[in-house]
């Protein structure tokens, strides 16, 4: 305790004192003299969780408050009759302020609730008073008074010159003796006036029996619980790799395990080639290995090539890589992306639509179709996919927005927008049935909740800080049945496969939809220390096999025509004149031996800057 009162161990973990008051006094407990460390009660603080901004009803919503802290623990359990008024619990928060004790030998304190005796308070001068008067008086009947010393100990006083706090009731003519009981082991107290619980009790024996066989069973026992979660871990590990099923890695050849594991594609192999790799690989137990011969990819982000000339919406990287996998993707591609403002799609071909519901309402998306065949060496080599076929869906919400990505996240259009792109997504998914769906970052990640049939996926994260996240506030069942009907997906589904930590994150469902079907294979980041930082960052990614980094596709005809260059004797000249210029240019010192650092990007943390 403060100033007096050592106390005893009367019992296991339990100390205790015997204790006369006469008067209020505030105390905590402490291990030992001169204490850094204390325990004493936390002040109930009051919590609102209000529904997120996007939410209409949000501007005239009050929900009930929620209580924190040791008082508000203690009047809960005595509300309902699970302690009793002696009780309570102690914190070892720093901002755990002192209990009070008295001859009432309870947890009450001098005031009613809702009154301050322990902080202290901006006093305004009145009539007679000024600076010396508040160094003078010390105290009346009601207030103590002090002049602000700017401490963190007045820091509720503010700027004001003069504090004051209320003063403690006197009852010094009752004195009784309490009982005061602590816990170092569940940090709860009693303070009681039933003194005979403050005496020690005898330590009680255990059952007859050999103190040595006693500790050898004891012994046999500790040595069993340590050993045994590590065998479990080992089967475990054992019969995973067993029965482990395909590891998708997509690089860019797809790996199919045969023989037990059950198949997870979703559409029957129909090429002689393939046939023959597989019943070779089942009877010499081996891995068998395929090329994907359709992919689907899905982004905002596209640039379309056609007979009229090109439609391209870009807004970093993921706009360049979009175009060199149209030029340059092995197989056939298949390529959906959504209708931007301004753009003229003219040279696709409407085929019909699809719908979908959005916020309770069925909306029918057009859906244009444009297909590219490539001739060989049409690009001027042989590289590039054989054909693509465009996929373009047209709808009043994709149209109108201002960017690509619409903004900001907790704008209940911006979530009707991703609702009405990843169920058309995944409308285009079940009637093109690909080999593998390539998914770019969050846009297009919730169209696996809304597949009839599994597919293997992949999901390239180009900017893992965006995940479609809204933070504003924790998310519950209030929520996730705002967030059900704009998304028509079960509330339930909503609350499993979206929320993580208490936030809404709209990368989760193809995450740990590849940590079910895939076993967490199949999930990379556009470079290897991206891979890294992102796999360490963001909880969402924990837990992962790999996070595989792999570098931003470059063309082997622009690669080699590089190497060429780099070979050549103009290449250092040219390097040479270049550095020169950039030096005289920006009033550099002219030296051809120095390093100039170039910087091509955002200048943001997710590029590296720092």
């Amino acid at each position: 305790m403060l100033d007096e009162g050592r106390m005893e161990l009367v019992d296991h973990f339990t100390w205790a004192a015997n204790m006369s008051f006469d008067h209020f006094v505030r105390a905590k407990f402490a291990p030992y003299p001169n204490w850094t460390k204390s325990y004493g009660k936390q002040k109930a603080r009051e919590f609102r969780y209000q529904l997120p901004s996007f939410d209409p009803r949000s501007h005239h919503f009050l929900s009930d408050a929620f209580y924190d802290g040791t008082e508000a623990i203690r009047q809960h359990m005595v509300d309902r009759d699970l302690w009793e008024e002696d009780h309570s619990v102690a914190s070892g928060s720093d901002s755990a302020d002192a209990f009070w004790l008295s001859h009432l030998c309870n947890q009450a304190p001098p005031y009613p609730a809702g009154l301050s005796v322990v902080d202290w308070q901006c006093h305004l001068y009145t009539a007679g008073q000024d600076t010396e008067w508040c160094k003078a008086v010390g105290e009346d009947d009601d207030y103590f008074y002090s002049f602000n010393n700017r401490s963190t100990y007045m820091g509720d006083c503010g700027t004001c010159d003069c504090c004051r706090k209320v003063k403690p009731p006197s009852v010094s003519d009752e004195n009784r003796t309490c009982c005061i009981l602590f816990n170092d082991l569940f940090l709860n107290y009693t303070v009681t006036s039933d003194v005979s619980r403050c005496m020690a009790r005898a330590v009680r024996e255990g059952p007859p029996g050999s103190s040595h066989g006693s500790l050898l069973i004891s012994d046999m026992l500790a040595v069993f619980w340590c050993l045994f979660p590590v065998v479990v871990a080992t089967i475990g590990v054992l019969r995973k790799r067993s029965q482990s099923v395909v590891r998708m890695r997509f690089s860019p050849d797809q790996v199919r395990r045969v023989g037990r594991v059950a198949r997870i594609w979703t559409r029957p192999l129909t090429t002689e080639p393939a046939e023959e790799l597989v019943s070779e690989a089942t009877s010499s137990s081996e891995v068998a290995v395929m090329r994907p011969e359709r992919i689907l990819f899905a982004s905002l982000e596209h640039v379309i090539e056609h007979s009229g000339g090109r439609e391209k919406a870009i807004a970093g990287g993921l706009g360049k890589v979009a175009g060199l996998m149209c030029r340059y993707h092995p197989g056939s591609l298949i390529c959906v992306t959504a209708c931007m403002p301004g753009k003229d799609y003219a040279f696709a071909e409407p085929i019909g639509h699809v719908t979908v519901r959005v916020s309770g309402h069925e909306l029918n998306v057009k859906v244009l179709r444009s297909e590219v065949v490539n001739e060989p060496g049409s690009n001027g080599d042989d590289e590039g996919p054989a054909s693509i076929a465009y996929y373009i869906l047209d709808h009043p919400i994709f149209r109108d927005r201002d960017d690509i990505y619409p903004a900001p996240q907790t704008a209940r259009r911006t979530l009707e927008f991703y609702s009405l792109w990843c169920q058309s997504v995944a409308r285009i998914i079940d009637l093109e049935a690909p080999d593998v769906y390539h998914c770019p970052d969050f846009h297009g990640a919730m169209a696996v909740m809304y597949i009839e049939r599994p597919l293997p996926v992949l999901l390239v994260l180009h900017n893992a800080e965006y995940q479609g996240s809204i933070s504003t506030q924790h998310m519950g069942r209030r929520e996730a049945r705002h967030l059900a009907d704009v998304f028509n997906l079960p509330a339930d589904r909503i609350r499993h496969e979206t929320f993580i930590e208490g936030k809404f994150c709209m990368l989760k469902p193809i995450v740990d939809y590849a940590r079910k079907y895939q076993h967490g294979y199949g999930i990379c980041a556009v470079s290897r220390n991206y891979a890294l930082e992102a796999s360490l960052k963001h909880t969402v990614l924990w837990g992962l096999p790999e996070l595989r980094g792999i570098e931003n596709c470059m063309p082997e005809s622009e690669r080699m025509a590089s190497a060429k260059m780099a070979d050549s004797s103009d290449f250092e000249k040219a390097r040479t004149a270049a550095k020169l210029f950039i030096q005289e240019k920006y009033g550099l010192a002219q030296d051809p031996n120095a390093r100039i650092f170039v910087f091509l990007g955002r200048w943001v943390k997710q590029k590296g800057v720092d």
